[in-house]
Parts: C-alpha cells; structure tokens; sequence
C-alpha cells in the first residue's frame, strides 16, 4: 500500500507509486478481486489520497486521476468488485486537520516561532477536513445505501492559502503575514513545490452534502480549534 508519508520533503518512491503506471493500484486491488467469492462485503470503501496536480488547472477535483479512473473505467480487478455486486465508494480525502502527526503538525513548529508564511501568492486553493468529519464521512458513506463512485471527503469551505495562513496564526495568536517566494520553495523542494505547495484544489463535497450528510467542522477556524484542542 501507500505506506510512505508524502509531506514537504519529495520521495521519489512515494511519487512513483501515486502517479505512476498502474502497479500501485493492482497491489491494492488484486487480494480485494481474489477473495471476493469468500469476503463477498456489501460495501468496499476505497480510500485515496487527494492529490493537488497542476496548477494550471484551476480549480478542479484535483484527486488521484489514475486510481479512480482505473477503478471506473475498466482494470479487471475492478470489473471483478463491481460485478459481484458490490458497492465501491471512492474516498477522496482533502488535507486532514487533527490531533497527532499529520500536515498541520509539520506547520505549527514554523508558526509558533511567528514564522508562519504563505506559499507564493498564497491564491491557491486548498481543500481541507476535519479528522472529526473524515471518521463521519467514512461511517456515513458505509452506511448509505444511494452512495457509490468517487466521493470528496472535503470540507464545504475550501480556503485559500492565504486565508488558512492567516487563520492558523489568528488561532495560535501569533502573526503570520510573511510570504515564501514560489521560485524559494521550488529551489528547496523541486517539482514537489509545484505539484503539492503551490498547486490549487477546490473540491467541493457535493455528493456528500446531497445524500444528508452535515459537517461538524465547516470552517477552517472550528477545524484548527478542535485539532489545537481549544
């Protein structure tokens, strides 16, 4: 499985296996098609990482194209779940907010020192959760009986980065109005600069919200206080 943590410093493995030519997925998937006939699971959730591509791209389900795509349109493993009758929900997962290691566990060093700074322009969209609601999503989408496909897990309150900077200082009460050059963080990060920092994703969580499902953190604000423990 994706067992490499994909955090500021670029791992050429881990990048291999998120976007590379399919091996990654069949390793996941081929056990699943394999013990079917015996597990036969009313629902299979899929979980994928949400993954920011290009900038370029605007806004977009900037998501894990190949795995999703590979699930919809015709791996054989695939075909194999969804012809034994089972229901394939794709978790698509935003930048988590919690308690414990994670992203913004990375930020708070920089932050708590007032050294908290937006990444470039800082106009970049960032699609984000709480830890809170990913465990209701993920409870909600196994108990939905309408729910299948591709399914953002995504707050319904993208920010920019910019605007999750400023909240994350106005939380910790620290300033944060420093900014990180685009062209620094490319010369320290390289390509994952651009396909992770400084890349835009604005995925908004509509199947979820169609289906019933309420948000108990739908602002960055009340996500960063109960990942902070305020």
């Amino acid at each position: 499985g994706f067992n490499e943590t994909i955090n500021f410093t670029f791992i050429p493995r881990a990048h291999a296996k998120l976007f590379g030519g399919g091996d990654a997925e069949r390793q996941l998937l081929n056990p699943i098609a394999a013990d079917l006939d015996a597990m036969r699971p009313s629902v299979l959730p899929s979980l994928l990482v949400a993954a920011q591509r290009n900038a370029a791209r605007g806004f977009a389900d900037m998501m894990l194209f190949e795995l999703g795509a590979q699930f919809d349109s015709g791996m054989p493993e695939a075909q194999k779940t969804v012809a034994a009758g089972i229901r394939v929900v794709h978790l698509r997962f935003g930048v988590v907010l919690g308690p414990g290691k994670g992203a913004l566990q990375q930020m708070l060093p920089m932050f708590r020192t007032g050294l908290g700074a937006k990444l470039g322009s800082g106009q970049q969209w960032m699609s984000w959760v709480g830890l809170e609601d990913v465990v209701g999503a993920i409870l909600f989408a196994l108990e939905s009986q309408t729910l299948s496909g591709p399914l953002n897990v995504t707050a319904p309150n993208p920010v920019t980065n910019a605007e999750f900077t400023r909240a994350l200082g106005r939380e910790l009460h620290r300033p944060a109005f420093l900014t990180a050059p685009g062209f620094a963080l490319r010369t320290m990060f390289g390509q994952m600069a651009d396909e992770a920092l400084l890349a835009s994703a604005r995925a908004l969580p509509g199947k979820l919200l169609g289906a019933g499902f309420r948000f108990t953190l739908p602002t960055v604000d009340k996500a960063l206080r109960a990942a902070l423990g305020r």
